[in-house]
């Protein structure tokens, strides 16, 4: 029932990750503000439910929850880009336009996500695996930070190259994107520690 839950959890943030990914929020934390996608502000839960899987089950549990996720996006997108051919009513809230504006480009984003998650995914998974065995399962805040760390880095470089190659985002913002994007997810990282301790210590 725990898998299954980590598992479902997984997949519902990566999928909604995708489809909120066009719109740039202004996120405010004090000393500094981060101008970076709505779909990155759910990506630093992705990876600490993965090292949750990762430090109770087998590589394989962990390695099917992504696949299944990558799965699950398949499955939204096909539907987003069936139904955006249907003719909306006359008085749909939501017209064809509107329709098209939000989620005409999920496809780019899909490709990217799913680009991102094969790398950073599966990499954080093997750097978890591989802290753990080296300091025989000691140091949770290790292996929990330096390889969501690694991860998200990969995770940020392939998705932010690959949308502003399609004119999604505009070059000149790419770096700034990057920036406050991989700061962002840092912080988060680091911040997300307790709540892996948490996770880890309801589970057992």
């Amino acid at each position: 029932k725990i898998y299954f839950v980590l598992g479902a959890l997984f997949c519902v943030s990566l999928v909604t990750g995708n489809l909120i990914f066009q719109k740039i929020v202004v996120l405010s934390l004090g000393v500094r503000e981060f101008e970076i996608s709505a779909g990155a502000v759910l990506y630093p839960l992705t990876f600490l439910l993965t090292d949750l899987i990762s430090e109770f089950y087998d590589r394989s549990y962990a390695d099917t929850v992504v696949k299944t996720g990558i799965l699950a996006s398949i499955f939204v997108m096909s539907i987003i880009h069936l139904t955006s051919f249907l003719p909306a009513a006359a008085w749909s809230p939501v017209d064809k336009k509107m329709f098209n504006d939000v989620f005409g480009n999920f496809g780019l984003g899909f490709l990217s996500s799913v680009l991102a998650a094969a790398i950073a995914q599966f990499a954080d998974i093997r750097f978890f695996k591989f802290l753990k065995y080296q300091t025989k399962g000691k140091h949770l805040w290790l292996r929990n930070n330096v390889s969501t760390i690694i991860a998200q880095t990969l995770d940020t470089a392939v998705v932010l190259s690959i949308l502003s190659f399609f004119g999604v985002f505009p070059w000149d913002q790419l770096f700034l994107l990057f920036i406050n994007t991989l700061v962002f997810k840092y912080i988060f990282a680091l911040a997300d520690t307790p709540f892996f301790y948490l996770g880890v210590y309801l589970i057992k």
